[in-house]
């Protein structure tokens, strides 16, 4: 995602990272989170929501496997393909370690359209999943720091403020941290997720399971998605 102004665990978590936000199963880069700002003095800017660091929407598979390997020194063997079988999508997924100092490690998922083949949308996921720790709280602390963090900054990318929702509760108890849609209809939105888990057979106790999602998409009104058209059948 840049600025602009006015004038100008693989295997599980792929499977999840592969659903894009237009579905019912809803669920960034390196080691800085500024955005590449092109705003001239005295102009306001705004925001554009265009993918995450040098993978941009459009792109094709192998122009976003040069950018991962470029943004996340990482070798070509450590990006994943995967494929949604229900939505005729496919995606390129990888670890990423330490985006934010203390957020943990984190799963990115870049998905491609069925018609287009082109990134429609990045998913990024910290969490339960991701982490080998049992201290449940330690990770509700830095997940929720996480996200206060990235909510501010955020705020500050220029989103038309109607299009803003902040900390706004969820059924299951999550909570929307923050969303925000630039003038052309993408989107940016964080939500947290902190629900009951499974328990424990050593002490009996229900762990809680904890996510932070990320999630980058041009069109979540009309994803670019397998769909049956209407008098096919």
């Amino acid at each position: 995602m840049k600025r602009r102004s006015k004038t100008l665990g693989v295997a599980v978590a792929a499977a999840v990272l592969a659903w894009t936000i237009g579905l019912a199963n809803p669920l960034v880069t390196g080691t800085h989170w500024s955005l590449t700002t092109v705003a001239f003095a005295q102009e306001e800017a705004t925001a554009a929501v265009e993918g995450f660091r040098s993978a941009r929407f459009g792109m094709t598979e192998a122009d976003v496997r040069k950018a991962l390997m470029k943004d996340f020194d990482i070798a070509e063997d450590d990006i994943v393909s995967s494929n949604n079988s229900l939505e005729k999508t496919t995606s390129l997924v990888i670890n990423i370690d330490e985006i934010i100092p203390d957020s943990g490690s984190a799963v990115a998922g870049y998905i491609f359209g069925y018609k287009s083949e082109r990134l429609i949308q990045v998913n990024i996921i910290w969490g339960s999943e991701n982490e080998a720790t049992n201290n449940a709280m330690v990770l509700v602390r830095d997940l929720v720091a996480t996200a206060n963090i990235l909510r501010r900054y955020f705020m500050k990318q220029g989103f038309p403020s109607e299009s803003m929702i902040t900390n706004t509760p969820l059924e299951g108890g999550s909570v929307l941290v923050f969303r925000g849609i630039d003038d052309q209809g993408r989107v940016a939105k964080l939500k947290l997720n902190i629900s009951p888990g499974s328990v424990n057979a050593e002490t009996g106790e229900e762990e809680q399971t904890v996510s932070l999602i990320l999630n980058y998409i041009v069109n979540p009104s009309e994803p670019d998605i397998f769909k049956v058209e209407e008098g096919q059948f």
